[in-house]
């Protein structure tokens, strides 16, 4: 009967079928909001993960529900208790695997132990790749990730990976402002080879900052600015903010060589310590924009801005599954 109705009326009838639906998003504690979202986007169960400890500090969760045969990703971004919440992770990606999981996907957008990049002398661990190995051990099928803080990390996967580069995040941003005296900010050397990427998408003039640290306490004895700022509006980007020691300074310095505004763009905003109330202090930084690669609910200043990557990490999970 139903083939011989209209098709307005048959597909009001018959509501369109949803190939993710028999997919479920399990929310880490670090970042159920993120979670939501990314749930939401698929049209898919959302499962919220409950941690809790023993008596000696070891973690423990709750068992997942049904993942037999079903899509299991997992949306876990550590930021405040690295270790624990790393451990929930594997954990819950080892309940998935062990259940049946037709594919177990981490959405890991801030890449714990990034900088940890490199082995700093004959013997020492890279932090990064242990975490991969890990992972991979776990039973994760897939890591989905955000602006890797060095490319030689895209090396340190033993499974397969999706990296979402910050150019695709930042691009589009950026072509959405004013491009009338702009110029985009190198904070350091290691930025360099980023900003210039960037240029040549958006055509925009590059400058650079150049900082000399002490060799013992790793604090900054010295910046020195390389290109034209005078008269412009400058905009530092850079993946990673903790502490914020390196853009605050950088701005002071641009203000300084006759910038007109000077704000940042901060793939994944940490803000550690004090760096919050240094930012809200500080009157040589107008403005920040971060994204949700990290969980921001504690963000309340007007200086920043954060920006939703969820849309994107939907794109990637749906090429998976």
């Amino acid at each position: 009967m139903l083939r011989k109705l209209s098709p307005i009326l048959y597909s009001v009838l018959l509501p369109p079928f949803n190939r993710y639906s028999s997919s479920i998003v399990v929310a880490g504690t670090s970042h159920p909001h993120l979670a939501e979202k990314v749930s939401l986007d698929l049209g898919c169960d959302l499962f919220r993960l409950e941690k809790g400890f023993f008596s000696n500090g070891e973690t423990k969760i709750d068992p997942l529900p049904a993942t037999t045969s079903r899509n299991v990703i997992i949306v876990q971004s550590p930021k405040k208790r690295i270790n624990d919440e790393l451990f929930e992770l594997f954990l819950a990606a080892r309940m998935s695997s062990q259940a049946g999981a037709r594919k177990t996907i981490a959405v890991v957008p801030t890449f714990p132990y990034a900088r940890s990049d490199k082995s700093e002398f004959a013997g020492y661990p890279v932090g990064a790749r242990f975490v991969c190995d890990a992972m991979k051990a776990a039973g994760v099928d897939h890591v989905v990730t955000v602006d890797l803080h060095a490319p030689q990390l895209e090396g340190c996967f033993s499974s397969s990976y999706s990296h979402i580069s910050s150019a695709e995040i930042c691009v589009p941003w950026l072509k959405m402002k004013p491009r009338r005296d702009l110029v985009i900010i190198a904070p350091d050397a290691g930025a360099l080879k980023n900003i210039s990427k960037l240029s040549q998408e958006t055509m925009l003039p590059t400058g650079f900052i150049n900082k000399v640290r002490h060799p013992t306490n790793n604090s900054i004895t010295d910046m020195t600015l390389f290109g034209d700022v005078k008269g412009k509006h400058a905009i530092i980007i850079d993946d990673i903010a903790d502490s914020c020691g390196t853009i605050l300074k950088g701005a002071a310095l641009l203000k300084e060589a006759g910038a007109t505004s000077v704000s940042a763009f901060l793939t994944h905003g940490i803000f550690s310590k004090n760096a919050l109330d240094d930012i809200h202090a500080c009157d040589f930084m107008d403005h920040i924009t971060t994204t949700n690669t990290l969980n921001q609910d504690e963000i309340l200043s007007e200086k920043i801005h954060v920006l939703d990557i969820s849309s994107i990490l939907y794109e990637r999970i749906v090429r998976l599954i």
